[in-house]
């Protein structure tokens, strides 16, 4: 759930047209107690700082400070509480390669890059 979906939902809710233009997904039906699909990934941000990505049951992070990144991946099925950092073991470098590549490729489809945080985290 993005904070985006919070207008489609209220307008559900009012019994209003969702405009075309929005993006978010309406979440009426999960607060009425109905199961609702999910997406089937998440992109995350915060500040400038930290951009990360759910999908498939794994989670990367890259966090960029001061000139440094450190990357992080983590199996969600297999360790929820993300102890385990996959990132240097070789039998994950094809879901690193894949999560990498679709981490930016959220960063361009969510027009991030015409954003000031998206610009200083991207450079």
């Amino acid at each position: 759930m993005y904070l985006f979906d919070i207008f489609p939902t209220l307008c559900e809710l009012l019994g209003k047209d969702i405009p075309k233009s929005v993006t978010g997904q309406s979440f009426l039906s999960c607060l009425n107690g109905e199961k609702q699909t999910s997406r089937d990934e998440l992109y995350l941000m915060y500040t400038d700082k930290i951009r990360a990505l759910t999908k498939d049951g794994f989670k990367y992070i890259e966090h960029r400070y001061q000139g440094v990144t450190t990357r992080q991946l983590f199996d969600l099925n297999e360790d929820p509480h993300e102890m385990s950092n996959l990132v240097l073991n070789p039998n994950y470098q094809d879901k690193l390669s894949d999560m990498q590549k679709k981490l930016k490729q959220q960063s361009e489809e969510s027009n991030e890059l015409n954003h000031q945080l998206g610009k200083n985290y991207w450079g």
